[in-house]
């Protein structure tokens, strides 16, 4: 729990590089990407942000360059 808070404690900025968490499912761990939008914060405390890719990423039966993901969820991307 006190893990979840630090990440709610500082707000994103766009042009910050961030990828999802190490997941062995997640198809899109650890691909960095920008940050291009911050979504107003949730009543929850986590912040919602639009990822741009480089180039774009297969998932499933599709490319994408953009998504969107709760901070909780992200990791810097290096």
């Amino acid at each position: 729990m006190v893990l979840r808070a630090r990440v709610h404690e500082s707000k994103p900025m766009v042009g910050m590089i961030l990828a999802f968490k190490n997941h062995p499912s997640h198809p899109l761990a650890a691909i960095p990407a920008r940050v291009i939008y911050v979504w107003p914060r949730f009543r929850s405390g986590d912040y919602l942000v639009t990822l741009e890719y480089d180039r774009p990423i297969k998932f499933k039966n599709e490319f994408i360059t953009r998504i969107d993901a709760f901070m909780s969820e992200l990791q810097p991307g290096y």
